[in-house]
């Protein structure tokens, strides 16, 4: 069986951190990995999901994440039914290029490297 994690982008402290559990019942928070615990209302993160794939340096990749191949960079995006990378003029199954690109950064901490799409 296939782990789901996720990560979560705080928009007013604009950090990232891992998520522990989601509550979708009721109260609609999010509880992260964070000394103390805090929850989140799902209105102020933004979640990303793990790819359930890896970099070539074993780094796990998430949705949001930038990655390199040394040529081209991308974006990774959930499209279709399917994790995506995303260059500036084309666009592939992030399974095709996962194993030898790099995370460099992720669309959140750095806006600016964002591929144009």
């Amino acid at each position: 069986m296939r782990v789901i994690n996720f990560r979560a982008w705080d928009f007013l402290s604009k950090a990232i951190y891992p998520v522990e559990a989601i509550n979708f019942c009721g109260r609609k928070t999010v509880t992260v990995q964070y000394n103390p615990i805090k929850k989140f209302p799902l209105d102020s993160i933004c979640l990303m999901q793990h790819t359930g794939l890896q970099d070539e340096n074993g780094n796990g990749i998430f949705e949001g994440d930038i990655l390199t191949d040394g040529d081209d960079d991308y974006l990774v995006e959930f499209c279709e039914g399917k994790f995506m990378a995303v260059a500036d003029v084309f666009a592939c199954p992030l399974s095709e290029i996962a194993d030898w690109s790099i995370v460099i950064g992720n669309q959140w901490e750095d806006p600016e490297m964002v591929p144009n799409s």
